[in-house]
């Protein structure tokens, strides 16, 4: 799903300033275009920093909620004539795509191993296929129609992509709980895993007098 609003983001955020924003300016889409690059380039270090010192769901969660509620919320930016807001949303959007190609090799590694780590990893990007054609062919379509209907669809679209995105977060937190039960995992320990120590911890030394080779406290 992330892939999916990934790639359809890309063609859609333009049509929306031009449509909904009524931005006529190929200028400052170009500017917002350029910071939002920026944008993406910090997400994915910020997220992949995140993922290091806590775990991937961690990261996915928040990812994916700040991610829905910048696209909810996207034609709130209409009603700002100076389209600062336009900017900072773009802005926003698009460090979250960045932070979900620092996100998806870590989970792909970690789930599948190293062993067929390429073949994996390019079978899930596959998923883009589907949104760059229809992504492409939609937000054409509605930036000729334009007018009313046209500005209507696309903030329906927009909301409809933020929904789409708590799915995946919901999805996110089924995973969790997959893997937590298939692994037979604690917290602690998936956390450890999660951060690149594959290494699970030795069992506590028990201090029990009926332990076979008790510890120096037993009694």
């Amino acid at each position: 799903i992330n892939t999916q609003v990934t790639v359809f983001i890309g063609s859609f955020w333009k049509v929306f300033g031009e449509t909904v924003n009524s931005i006529e300016s190929d200028k400052y889409l170009a500017t917002v275009g350029a910071l939002g690059s920026l944008s993406n380039a910090s997400g994915r270090i910020a997220f992949g920093r995140l993922a290091d010192r806590t775990n991937f769901w961690t990261a996915m969660t928040l990812l994916c909620s700040c991610m829905s509620a910048f696209l909810v919320t996207f034609a709130v930016t209409a009603k700002d004539s100076s389209h600062f807001l336009f900017l900072l949303w773009v802005c926003g959007i698009f460090g979250c795509l960045g932070g979900n190609y620092a996100l998806f090799p870590f989970a792909t590694m970690k789930t599948f191993g190293m062993k067929y780590y390429g073949m994996n990893y390019g079978l899930v990007f596959t998923s883009g296929i589907p949104a760059s054609l229809g992504g492409a062919f939609i937000s054409t379509h509605l930036l000729k129609n334009g007018g009313e209907k046209g500005n209507g669809s696309l903030v329906v679209m927009s909301i409809g992509v933020g929904a789409m995105l708590g799915i995946s977060l919901c999805l996110t937190l089924v995973y969790y709980r997959l893997y937590t039960r298939h692994r037979g995992l604690t917290r602690g320990t998936l956390s450890g895993l999660m951060k690149g120590n594959t290494k699970t911890p030795s069992p506590t030394p028990s201090f029990s007098c009926l332990s076979p080779k008790p510890g120096p406290k037993a009694c």
